[in-house]
């Protein structure tokens, strides 16, 4: 490819252009030397015409991570409280600064991402604190975005963490009774559908906001991508994603109790001016807001005269009614959309040392204690 702005010099091929600095708002004269032939020449002068970056942002680029962390720290300063601040100063250096300590910024890629995600999964942390360290890392992505130009957005839609195991302080759940108490409580079909198809598909909060109608098979749900708890600056519309594992790609099979008050609240919605089939499943155009889903079950958990049982729970309500009822741990995790079927076989073990633990707990109870 010839070229006017190439010349021959002694020791071999230069070549001289123009190209637009987008730092700068206007076109800047680029000087090239030191080719040994034209064709190399010609291949250089090409790809910086395709792939021009001005001097400042290449500047940016070489920037350690771990300076760019500091001053990420900096600006977190001043947002907070200098007490709160110091207290997370540790979590911080341990958990997000010594992965990447010895990284440029323009050097981590999605790879490296999903090792520190992996490793941080696999730690025996609460899902608050991991949620909190991976919010952290987000901002610090958002960060390096805004002031080095360096996309990371791949950080910034990560999902938040879930947990699909029973923990120490999360092994609430209603029996097959109470929640036939609690529904019978709930006198709006949007939320009857909605409680219904919690308790009777184990669904996880995330998939049953994801829903439309397109999605719904009169017998059977495609759960096929998620929803998550953070929403599109600027649009205020929601991130609907794919599912965090493949396995939580499946389709999930509708119990008779709940299909009866999904066909119910799919009448109400069709007779909606503007109703469409890609409308939202428990919404309309917009996904019902998590805040109000927790709000209306803990309305109707007190009006049952029950205790409040987060929207997680009906999914560990699901996999204890399926334990109890004898369904096969494989089959289980096939519903749930396990990753692995350990997890399916801890809260089996879980659910079956408590009621181990219930019934010598009750066997004593009518031997007379002595005086």
């Amino acid at each position: 490819m010839a070229t006017k702005t190439l010349k021959k010099q002694k020791n071999g091929y230069s070549f001289r252009i123009r190209v637009y600095d987008y730092v700068k708002g206007r076109n800047v004269q680029v000087f090239r030397s030191g080719f040994k032939t034209r064709k190399e020449a010609e291949e250089a002068e090409y790809r910086l015409r395709q792939e021009y970056v001005p001097k400042e942002i290449k500047k940016l680029e070489k920037s350690s991570f771990e300076s760019v962390y500091d001053e990420y720290l900096s600006k977190r300063k001043k947002e907070k409280k200098l007490t709160s601040f110091y207290n997370i100063i540790p979590s911080l250096n341990k958990n997000i600064l010594e992965p990447f300590k010895d990284m440029k910024i323009s050097d981590i890629t999605k790879q490296h991402f999903n090792r520190w995600y992996k490793e941080l999964d696999e730690r025996n942390l609460t899902i608050h604190y991991k949620n909190f360290i991976l919010r952290e890392m987000k901002g610090l992505a958002i960060f390096i975005r805004k002031n080095y130009r360096i996309d990371l957005t791949f950080i910034e839609d990560e999902p938040s963490f879930r947990d699909d195991e029973f923990k120490s302080d999360d092994k609430k759940y209603y029996t097959i009774d109470q929640f036939n108490t609690f529904i019978q409580a709930v006198d709006d079909v949007l939320y009857k559908a909605m409680f219904n198809t919690l308790f009777y598909t184990g669904l996880r909060l995330g998939e049953l906001r994801a829903l439309t109608w397109n999605d719904y098979k009169d017998t059977f749900i495609n759960v096929e991508k998620t929803m998550n708890t953070r929403i599109i600056k600027h649009t205020g519309k929601p991130i609907v994603t794919v599912p965090k594992t493949r396995k939580s790609v499946r389709t999930v099979t509708i119990p008779r109790q709940a299909s009866s008050s999904l066909i119910e609240h799919y009448n109400q919605c069709k007779l909606k001016s503007g109703f469409k089939s890609s409308w939202y499943i428990f919404g309309d155009s917009y996904p019902i807001a998590e805040n109000t889903i927790r709000n209306r079950l803990r309305y109707y958990a007190k009006k049952s005269n029950l205790e409040y049982l987060h929207p997680h729970g009906f999914r560990h309500s699901f996999i204890t009614a399926l334990y109890q009822l004898g369904v096969d741990e494989m089959i289980t995790s096939k519903a749930v959309g396990h990753e692995s079927i350990a997890t399916t076989r801890n809260i089996y073990t879980h659910i079956s040392n408590k009621q181990k633990d219930d019934v010598i707990y009750s066997a004593f109870d009518s031997v007379k204690k002595e005086d």
